[in-house]
Parts: C-alpha cells; structure tokens; sequence
C-alpha cells in the first residue's frame, strides 16, 4: 500500500530529522563521557596540589627554610600561668583602684 505524497513527505521529513538527532545525541554522550573523564582527572589533581600545598616542614620532611614567608598560626594564651612580683602586682593595680 502506497501513501499519498500529502502523508509520506513529511513523515520522510520526520524520519530524517529523527535519524539526525539521534547521531546528535550519540554525539552528545560521548561528549559527555569525556567531560566527566576530564572532571575526574582535574579533581585528582586539584586534590593532590591542595595537598602539598598543605605541607610545610612541620608536616612533611621539607627544611623550615622550604617553608617561605607564610607565617605559622599563632596559638592564644600563654600555657604557663603568670608568676611572679608583676602578677600580684597587676593584680593589686587593678582591685585597688576602683575604691
């Protein structure tokens, strides 16, 4: 049975435009498949450069020299309590003066 040209021309149209976009889409995934192979890779080696970028001679076998001029955090507050005439007598300073 043989359509009319009023039926079968744009159903051969459709049929082309659907082969079209499934080479389209095929495209589109192996794009997609090297994108994700690429973003994997980078994010290896993002995390491996944030690595040694954490590393300074306290946390690896680097010389303090290697260690540049990033200075290393201060901790707060002394460890050993305050001792001592100038302790008893700050501490006085500050009590007495308010009478």
């Amino acid at each position: 049975m043989t359509l009319p040209a009023a039926i079968r021309d744009p159903i051969d149209a459709l049929m082309r435009d659907i082969a079209q976009l499934r080479g389209e889409v095929a495209w589109l995934r192996r794009a997609n498949e090297a994108l994700w192979a690429e973003n994997a890779a980078l994010g290896a080696e993002n995390a491996e450069l944030r690595r040694r970028l954490d590393l300074d001679s306290s946390t690896s076998s680097k010389p303090p020299s290697s260690d540049g001029l990033k200075k290393k955090p201060r901790i707060p507050g002394s460890l050993r309590g305050r001792k001592g005439r100038h302790a008893r007598a700050s501490g006085r300073a500050r009590s007495g003066g308010a009478a």
